[in-house]
């Protein structure tokens, strides 16, 4: 899968729906493209799902090296 460089959660979101667009709106809101409740973005081990979805990624992801991870989070009680 090909994603536009600077490498960010919202390049390869937008590479992801591309590809698969059965998955628009199921990782991001449709309109609004923030991230759905209860899904987190996990990238070289850190938790980036409160940081802005443009922010680039480090090198690892961009060559292949690392995952972005789309984690469930499980709630309840």
């Amino acid at each position: 899968m090909q994603v536009s460089m600077p490498v960010s959660v919202a390049s390869i979101l937008d590479s992801l729906e591309a590809k698969y667009p059965v998955l628009k709106g199921t990782i991001r809101e449709h309109e609004t493209h923030k991230r759905r409740p209860f899904l987190r973005f996990f990238a070289c081990g850190e938790d980036i799902s409160l940081e802005p979805p443009d922010q680039h990624l480090p090198d690892g992801i961009g060559s292949g090296k690392e995952p972005l991870l789309v984690v469930g989070a499980i709630a309840g009680g």
